[in-house]
């Protein structure tokens, strides 16, 4: 039985994608518009794995974020890339990430969730202003209440880390079998979700590969905003 839903934010709520591809063209002008796809899955594969580095402090936040769009751009062979351009792209970044908005058929989802007073809620992994921000932007609290957002710079804990799945299954009041969680990134996503007791299911719009050491152990894959909507509100409560 689903009593409540959470989701993860970034390329789960609106499409990170072109925010990102934005700030690619303002920065490197001469990069393959056509190559931004591959080179976001690279850089969102970059910013999992450093992301930890930032938070146990063995990286700086500006080091993790300097890292992960040079690796990315380097996994393609683009080599004009230095750390004053890496530091540009972040700045283009973050300017278009304020201009962020719900993805229609989410937000449409959201409505029908909230008119039927389910619970929801957020769980995000980031730094606790600049997700803040992105929230704001998407104006979420309009569905779901501050005290069910949970950012892992604010709580101390990150995905796929069990703890900050508790913390909004006790906020939510409700045993985690009872939540389900959706989101796009398997080993934070996913996992964690799955390791807490949740019910997962796997947006994964970017058509992404599991590797051989990765089990299909989400409940259901979706691989297009339409869709997940519609899996939403064809939902029984």
């Amino acid at each position: 039985m689903i009593n409540a839903l959470v989701f993860d934010v970034d390329d789960t709520l609106y499409q990170q994608v072109e925010p990102f591809k934005n700030a690619i063209m303002k920065t490197f002008p001469s990069f393959d518009i056509n190559t931004v796809p591959k080179l976001f899955i690279r850089f969102r594969y970059h910013s999992d794995l450093h992301f930890e580095k930032s938070v146990t402090g063995i990286w700086s936040l500006e080091k993790m974020r300097e890292e992960r769009i040079t690796a990315a751009l380097n996994d393609l062979d683009f080599k004009d890339i230095n750390p004053e351009l890496a530091k540009t792209f972040q700045n283009n970044y973050e300017k278009e990430l304020r201009a962020i908005k719900l993805d229609p058929e989410i937000k449409s989802a959201l409505s029908f969730l909230h008119e039927k007073k389910i619970p929801l809620g957020i769980i995000t992994n980031g730094p606790k202003e600049h997700q803040q921000k992105k929230i704001d932007s998407l104006q979420v609290t309009e569905f779901i209440s501050p005290e069910a957002i949970f950012i892992s710079g604010a709580v101390g804990s990150s995905k796929p880390d069990e703890l900050i799945f508790s913390l909004a299954a006790k906020q939510l009041q409700l045993p985690a079998d009872n939540i389900l969680y959706i989101g796009d990134s398997y080993e934070n996503d996913v996992i964690g979700a799955k390791n807490a007791g949740f019910k997962v299911w796997w947006f994964n719009h970017q058509n992404r590969k599991l590797t051989k050491d990765q089990l299909p152990i989400f409940d259901l894959e979706i691989n297009t905003f339409s869709d997940m909507s519609k899996k939403i509100t064809s939902l029984n409560f």
